[in-house]
């Protein structure tokens, strides 16, 4: 979450917990059947094969992030032609044109 630019942070975070909960209720879905099929241990092997594949892809595909800065990892992450705009969220709500005029008393 750190690494993620603000104005998508929170949407990252809530997508980052939807796969893992859903990653979840697959294995607590899945784990009896397959204990019963295959016995307890080739389980955890079925699923630490799953674990160590998922590992290997995401070496080689995830670029390093260690020593670089949050705008070089901006770069490595951005979508060519996506054309993120120069401000956020935040600023578009509540721009100083379109932000109350305080009251003097």
């Amino acid at each position: 979450a750190e690494i993620s630019p603000l104005d998508v942070r929170a949407m990252g975070v809530g997508i980052a917990t939807t796969i893992n909960w859903i990653s979840n209720l697959l294995v607590s879905l899945t784990f009896l059947s397959l204990e019963e099929a295959i016995s307890r241990p080739a389980t955890f092997w079925l699923y630490g094969a799953c674990a160590a594949v998922g590992a290997v892809w995401l070496h080689f595909r995830m670029p390093e992030t260690a020593n670089k800065s949050l705008e070089e990892i901006e770069q490595l992450f951005s979508v060519p032609g996506a054309g993120r705009s120069s401000h956020t969220r935040m600023e578009t709500v509540v721009s100083p044109a379109r932000a109350p005029a305080a009251s003097v008393s």
